[in-house]
This record gives C-alpha cells, structure tokens and sequence, in this order.
C-alpha cells in the first residue's frame, strides 16, 4: 500500500507519466519468484520420506534376518521368506504371515498374539516361551517341533500338521484341532480339554496322562495310540478308530479293565 502511496504521489507531482505510474504499480501486484537457494533447501514431502523408510524397513525383513526385539507388530508379511530369521522376543501381534516361511526360525518368547499364521511353514522353528493366544495357525506345518508346556488353549489349529511333534504338557484346551495330524507325536500330560478333534490323526501317538475331558474325537484315528492314564470322560468316540478296534480294548489301555 505504501509503495502504490509513493507512485501516485510521484504521478502528480509530475515526477512520472500516467503509464510509467500504471507500469508500476501492476509491477507490485506481480508475486516474486523463489530464489534457488529457497528451491534447493526445500524439504522433500512426507510421502517420499516415508517411502525410502519403508523400503528400508523392507529390506531387513528377509531370510536369515536379526530382528531380535524389533517391533512389527501389524505389518503385512504374507508369504515372506523368514526361514531362519532371528526373531525373538519380537512383537509380532496382529502380524499377516499367512503363508510365510519360518522354517528353522527362532520365535522364543516372541508375541504372536492374534497373529495370522494360516499356512505357515514353521517347521524346526523355536517357538518355547511364545506367546500364541488367538492367533491362527490353520493348516500350519508344526512338524517335529517342540512345544513342551506351550499355551495354545482356544487357537485355531484346524489341519495344522504336528507329527512327530513334543507336546508334552501343552494346553490345548477348547482350541480347533479339526483334521490336526498328531501321529507319532508326545502329547504326555497334555490338556485337551473340550478340544475339537474330530477326524485328528492320533496314530502312534503317546496320550500317557493327558486330558481328553469333553473333547469331540469324532472320527478320529487312535489306532495304535497310548492311552494309559488319560482321562476320556464325556469325550465323542463316535466313528473313532481305537486301538485294536474295540471300547474294551481302549478301556484296557487306559488301565480301566
């Protein structure tokens, strides 16, 4: 405003012509450029920071990778190669591995809470001391791991394969095991109460002493299974193969003549 002041006040004290003042006064409505020192020192956008994080971020969630500790929980890792990675102790609540491969990984005492973990291979895997609670280990290769004392009480596991797997003393209590393949694994001392096991493979299975109260084992295979000391009360035996093919054979074996 001052500057148009001093224009018209030059105009009529004849110091400028009408077009000279016009030429100027238009000049001042005219917004200056930036100067390239501004340009070059702008910060980039957010967006583009964010995405060299990411990128980095990504690049250390690979096969083999340290990540003791680290904080992922909610990321998406569907179908990553984690085979071997380090991660105990990692936060990994609410994590999308379905159909990842942690294969010889080391998840002890990892938080998996709520985790999707359908389809994972977590075969030879150390899982002691995770915590697992709702997570969903549907089909899941568990092969030949040891899970001694693990809490798995209401997971889905529904076709998760656990051959051969130490199970000893683990809770499984009201947890989906719908098709589980048990065969030739150690479920000693093992809680499986209200469990669903219908259609479960329990083939040379060892069920010394585990707790089988109320569980459905619809259709299940217990052939050759050892069943001294477990406790089968209000348990579903419909359809199911037992050892020897009779109920008193069973009776038997649990030490109940």
């Amino acid at each position: 405003m001052e500057e148009t002041m001093r224009i018209l006040n030059m105009l009529s004290e004849g110091k400028l012509s009408v077009d000279e003042a016009a030429r100027l006064i238009a000049q001042l409505d005219v917004p200056s450029e930036p100067s390239a020192t501004t340009a070059e020192t702008r910060p980039l956008a957010d967006p583009w920071l964010g995405e060299e994080q990411n990128e980095e971020e990504e690049e250390t969630i690979a096969s083999g990778a340290n990540l003791s500790g680290r904080d992922l929980a909610g990321l998406n890792l569907q179908g990553c190669d984690l085979s071997g990675a380090q991660l105990e102790g990692a936060k990994l609540e609410g994590v999308n591995l379905q159909g990842a491969d942690l294969s010889d990984a080391d998840l002890r005492d990892a938080d998996l809470r709520r985790a999707n973990l359908q389809g994972a291979d977590l075969s030879g895997a150390k899982l002691r001391g995770a915590n697992m609670n709702h997570a969903n280990l549907q089909g899941a290769d568990l092969s030949s791991l040891d899970l001694t004392g693990l809490d798995l009480s209401g997971i889905n596991l529904q076709g998760v394969d656990l051959s051969g797997a130490k199970l000893a003393g683990v809770k499984f209590e009201g947890s989906n095991l719908t098709g589980a393949d048990f065969s030739n694994a150690d479920l000693q001392d093992a809680d499986l109460r209200k469990a669903n096991l219908q259609g479960a493979d329990f083939s040379g299975t060892n069920l010394k002493g585990a707790n089988l109260q109320g569980a459905n084992l619809q259709g299940a295979d217990l052939e050759d299974a050892q069943l001294e000391g477990a406790d089968l009360h209000g348990v579903n035996l419909s359809g199911t193969s037992l050892p020897g093919g009779t109920l008193s054979t069973l009776l038997k074996a649990m030490g109940r003549n």
